[in-house]
């Protein structure tokens, strides 16, 4: 009999056993470790560490976003913006104007997404 171990048809060793919960009870040798609910607590959904807590216990305050139309108004104006200096510029048609307005749109978009 061979020493490698087969895969199962959950992606788990064959002869592994599963913990209640339908969890691995051990990591196949060589393989990754299913996570379980007491190894996601204290994290929210998207897997990032839940919001810290002030010294009362409760939920400290996260930092505010700009107003959703501020930052419409930020991507919109870059677009616009772009699209006129480009034309300014001397681009060839309205075309190739655009499409330098894309890319300024581009990079506001990626800092209002960043830069909260």
């Amino acid at each position: 009999m061979s020493d490698a171990t087969t895969d199962g048809p959950d992606g788990g060793a064959a002869g592994e056993t599963a913990a209640p919960g339908g969890s691995a009870a051990k990591p196949a040798q060589g393989g990754v470790r299913r996570l379980t609910d007491a190894d996601a607590k204290g994290r929210s959904l998207l897997g990032r560490r839940a919001a810290p807590r002030s010294a009362d216990g409760d939920e400290a305050e996260l930092p505010e976003s700009r107003p959703l139309w501020q930052n419409g108004a930020i991507v919109v104006g870059a677009f616009a913006g772009s699209t006129v200096v480009a034309e300014i510029a001397g681009a060839t048609n309205l075309g190739t104007a655009l499409s330098f307005g894309q890319i300024g749109f581009a990079i506001a978009l990626v800092f209002v997404l960043v830069k909260r």
